[in-house]
């Protein structure tokens, strides 16, 4: 029996295994959350209470999940070649949004101004920075592969670019989320 799947069946494995721990995780300790986001005038809530939704926060963590789910299907039928095209394009709207969070930033009760409010959801341009710079820097290795050896074509030029994407980040301040671009 043939299969159509093209991936790493053991990275697929675990992203799985990862998704049944946040389900499990936001399952036992967002009740009380989801009782407070739900029900915030309600003297003595109980999730038999038509007014308390117990299971808020697992519901919308579900629907961010499907949503990931649909975009994970769709990115992994799309040819790399597409990648590496919109790659510069997708680098500078991600700086500029990383941009827009010094000025226009929340701190959702955090350290950090890392996120921008959309209707009723949030996103955190760090996030997709982290991916916009893994695009960008392979792009820029494929063009440089004559002179990446040496320092004044490869490792100066390499640095400067990863110091103009985590600068912002830096700012922010999201110290967790720098260190892990470094690591990429």
């Amino acid at each position: 029996m043939e299969t159509s799947f093209r991936g790493d069946f053991r990275l697929l494995i675990l992203v799985g295994i990862l998704v049944m721990v946040s389900i499990i995780m936001i399952t036992s300790i967002g009740v009380p959350k989801s009782i407070e986001l739900s029900a915030p005038n309600v003297l003595y809530p109980s999730c038999d209470d038509v007014a308390v939704d117990c299971y808020l926060l697992l519901k919308k963590h579900l629907i961010r999940m499907a949503v990931g789910l649909l975009g994970f299907f769709i990115a992994s039928n799309i040819s790399y070649k597409f990648w590496r095209g919109i790659a510069v394009p997708f680098f500078g709207v991600i700086f500029l949004l990383l941009l827009a969070v010094l000025f226009l930033g929340s701190t959702h009760n955090t350290f950090a101004r890392s996120w921008l409010q959309f209707f009723d959801t949030s996103f955190q341009p760090t996030e997709m920075a982290k991916l916009a710079m893994t695009f960008y820097l392979a792009y820029w290795c494929e063009k440089k592969q004559k002179e990446i050896d040496t320092l004044h074509g490869g490792f100066i030029p390499f640095v400067t670019v990863v110091f103009f994407i985590l600068l912002p980040v830096l700012l922010q301040p999201d110290v967790g989320s720098a260190f892990l671009m470094i690591g990429i």
